[in-house]
């Protein structure tokens, strides 16, 4: 049983609580000051023994060492903040999904620093409008930083639960685990940072 194995290193309950949630994926998120989010596909994967043990306690254990750096303690105020947004959120992506299937619409993004920087000349010469114009620049701008910034948090993050976990003897199980997504660069990334390769030793004849 992970969780067994957690309370053992005082990593569960109940220092830690631990909900099961249904979201597709085996994998455990840390919540608010305390809570620990396991997916109900972790729970079953580890009955039916597609998830060993100890690769199911060390996933959990890399979300413990994300919930004890205390950068999510604020997770629950910042939803409560957001629901209202929730659903603009949700209808912004749908338009967005379908637009992107529309030739013409899909270059004009990929080249948006050109439209954007036509449109902000536009305004700021033609029109007379600079703080409009300064707006339209910071927006574009955003849209090039935020993704790049995001990627990067997000990793960040990993790396916090994955030397947490490894810190507490779970680095191997953790290792095999990612060993199971070849083809992802975060995985390949946590991967090196927890079984980096060993270097060759060169034969001097």
């Amino acid at each position: 049983d992970p969780i067994t194995r957690l309370c053992a290193q005082q990593l569960g309950p109940p220092a830690i609580e631990i909900m099961v949630v249904n979201r597709p994926g085996s994998g455990a998120v840390a919540f608010g000051r305390r809570t620990l989010l396991v997916t109900s596909d972790l729970i079953n994967d580890c009955r039916r023994g597609q998830l060993g043990t100890d690769e199911a306690a060390a996933l959990m254990a890399a979300g413990v060492g994300f919930l004890r750096s205390g950068l999510d303690r604020w997770d629950g105020l910042i939803i409560a903040l957001t629901v209202p947004w929730l659903p603009v959120r949700g209808l912004a992506h749908g338009v967005a999904n379908v637009l992107r299937r529309v030739p013409l619409v899909g270059f004009a993004w990929r080249v948006r620093a050109v439209v954007i920087g036509i449109a902000v000349w536009q305004l700021a010469v033609d029109n007379g409008l600079p703080v409009l114009a300064v707006f339209l620049g910071a927006v574009g701008a955003l849209s090039y930083v935020a993704p790049v910034a995001a990627r990067k948090l997000s990793r960040s993050l990993f790396f916090i639960g994955d030397q947490f976990a490894a810190d507490a003897g779970h680095g191997p199980a953790l290792a095999r685990f990612l060993r199971r997504f070849p083809t992802d660069d975060l995985a390949v990334e946590r991967l090196h940072r927890l079984a980096p390769p060993v270097p060759r030793l060169s034969v001097v004849r």
